[in-house]
């Protein structure tokens, strides 16, 4: 993808403090695209990725086989508590697998900060078109998504999966900003506004994460 005139005049990630993020849809060729322009942009002293440590020898191999496509495997249960077999595509296009392949690529340490979660239920995600973001830049973008999303986050139970989740990753991420320059943060849309907020307080990873 081309850098047009109009994408140079924005920046590609949102900066709070060290940490510089891009929030992104998975799968869209736009975000893999800021995340490239981001990394050697800032040159980023660490990686953090949402996605769960128990994946990340699969994962790197899946990148490490760039540009032939892998998918990952795994077991995961339904409601009924059923095992069901989930996959994870390793794909150019999208901005987690950039990221790691980045930082594979040119040394720099990946961290995956998510927490592995069982039978997780994740929701569609309601957002313009990401051609937008071409117009009036990641952050403006990430924003009005952000605010149709704050009344449905006002009703979520504080031991949601999502919740736990951004914990998680707002305390590992706590603890990458204070020892490096630079930390590029590659997470979900939906998922930045309660990282960086949680961020702010003290509050540790919450026990319970699956580890296997």
């Amino acid at each position: 993808m081309e850098t047009t005139a109009a994408q140079t005049q924005h920046l590609p990630y949102v900066q709070v403090g060290n940490v510089y993020a891009v929030p992104s849809l998975h799968g869209r060729v736009r975000f893999a695209g800021l995340v490239r322009r981001a990394f050697f942009a800032l040159r980023p002293d660490a990686i953090a990725v949402e996605l769960p440590p128990t994946l990340d020898a699969s994962i790197r191999a899946g990148i490490k086989r760039l540009p032939y496509l892998s998918v990952v495997g795994y077991q995961d249960f339904d409601e009924a508590l059923e095992p069901v077999q989930q996959i994870l595509p390793i794909t150019p296009d999208d901005s987690l697998c950039e990221a790691v392949r980045l930082g594979v690529t040119f040394g720099v340490p990946v961290h995956l900060i998510d927490r592995d979660v069982i039978n997780y239920q994740g929701g569609p995600v309601r957002a313009a078109d990401d051609y937008l973001i071409d117009r009036i830049g990641l952050e403006a973008y990430w924003r009005a998504v952000e605010r149709t999303l704050e009344p449905e986050r006002k009703e979520q139970e504080p031991d949601s999966q999502d919740a736990l989740r951004e914990a998680e990753m707002a305390a590992h991420l706590r603890e990458l900003a204070a020892r490096h320059e630079r930390v590029l943060f590659v997470c979900g849309l939906t998922h930045l506004a309660p990282v960086l907020d949680r961020m702010g307080g003290a509050e540790p990873a919450p026990p319970g994460a699956v580890t296997q």
